[in-house]
């Protein structure tokens, strides 16, 4: 599964590429923008776990094609 994280400003900050069978914790700050897709054709799991509960009232979405996963290095 890639990974890739934007600061508000939208400019690039960093990419990742979890295998999965790594068993990785990615933790992210508040305030920045990320987006995941899967890379193969097998299962990807991701697992979100938050610290306060969700409001859609809060989420402001990105479309997904803004962020540079050509640019993922591991």
């Amino acid at each position: 599964v890639s990974f890739c994280f934007r600061s508000q400003d939208g400019s690039f900050l960093e990419s990742h590429i979890l295998a999965f069978d790594s068993n990785t914790c990615l933790v992210v700050p508040p305030r920045l923008w990320f987006a995941f897709r899967n890379n193969s054709d097998h299962q990807g799991v991701v697992v979100n776990l938050a610290s306060l509960e969700h409001s859609e009232q809060e989420v402001v979405r990105m479309p997904v094609d803004t962020f540079p996963f050509e640019e993922v290095t591991q």
